[in-house]
């Protein structure tokens, strides 16, 4: 179910894209991704100053005379929304400031979800939605108008996953370690995306990324798609605080571990487990030839957007 702090917040989101799209925002966008392909408008005859290589030869040929196919830009995109519902998104330090509640990775994800949504929306896109955790619990096929967008934003926005359901009550013991129930939810999603059909579409995989052997995936979707992997993090994951004995828990694979964070060196490891994972992700984005918006839970989604519009649109 959706929050009534979900709805106000999706109220303010509504009110801040819409009048961004009436300046920069969307012509951003429409540089960003461009339409592709081109569709048949017209058969007519040839005139001087035409281009000669629209020329139907075959027409031209049985009527004796010359004739010309014309053609014009197919604009309409497919965006495909494919969202990680892992558990170590619920993770989040920072508070949002309006509301007084701590954001999560998740939360981050949803809003910037809407708001591309929203964005598509508005250019008279088709919108698709694929999301998961143990298995795919979301699968909008991409398509317009505004009940689809309504349940797409209500889907994003809906806090409760199947793991929630399954989640154990605190009165029990944590235990040491939860055995893994099958593939990722971000193999899940990728995996998806490879059986999807044929046409070419824009694929936001919006996810944290804490996973391993995927990146073969990844760049089949990348070959299959054009790709955005859209990371989050939060600055606790870069930065651990030093507050003494700590008992994290991944969230993950449940495994338990007391850490000493006031030293130095325990810091300082954790710091660069974390760089090097983020390391190889970037290698394996820019390897792909899938391109990358970062997004952080201290940050606000809509000016990492923005900028990440305007820049990638220039670079095109």
């Amino acid at each position: 179910m959706i929050s009534p702090q979900d709805v106000q917040r999706l109220r303010r989101l509504q009110w801040r894209v819409r009048k961004l799209i009436r300046g920069l925002l969307e012509g951003a966008y429409r540089s960003t991704f461009p339409g592709t392909g081109l569709i048949f408008e017209e058969l007519r005859a040839y005139t001087p100053g035409d281009d000669i290589r629209n020329m139907d030869w075959n027409v031209t040929a049985r009527l004796g005379e010359p004739y010309i196919r014309r053609y014009v830009d197919e604009r309409e995109r497919t965006l495909i929304l494919a969202v990680d519902r892992s558990a170590s998104l619920d993770f989040g330090t920072h508070l949002d400031p309006e509301s007084g509640e701590i954001l999560t990775k998740r939360q981050i994800l949803a809003e910037s979800a809407a708001m591309l949504a929203m964005l598509a929306e508005t250019n008279r896109d088709r919108i698709g939605l694929r999301m998961a955790d143990a298995t795919i619990h979301c699968d909008r096929s991409p398509s317009r108008g505004g009940p689809h967008m309504m349940r797409l934003l209500a889907d994003l926005l809906n806090r409760e996953t199947p793991s929630d359901r399954r989640s154990m009550p605190r009165t029990e013991p944590m235990p040491k370690s939860i055995p893994s129930a099958g593939p990722s939810p971000l193999r899940i999603l990728l995996q998806s995306l490879l059986n999807t059909p044929r046409r070419r579409a824009v694929v936001l995989l919006m996810s944290d990324f804490v996973d391993s052997d995927f990146a073969d995936l990844f760049r089949l979707v990348a070959r299959k798609h054009e790709l955005v992997a859209v990371t989050v993090d939060d600055p606790r994951e870069r930065a651990l605080p030093s507050v003494g004995w700590v008992r994290l828990r991944d969230a993950e694979t449940g495994a338990v571990a007391l850490v000493e964070t006031h030293a130095p060196a325990v810091r300082a490891a954790m710091a660069q487990a974390v760089a090097n994972r983020w390391d190889a992700c970037d290698s394996l984005i820019r390897g792909s030839g899938a391109t990358r918006l970062h997004l952080a839970t201290d940050q606000p989604p809509l000016d990492a957007l923005i900028r990440w519009l305007q820049q990638r649109g220039g670079n095109r």
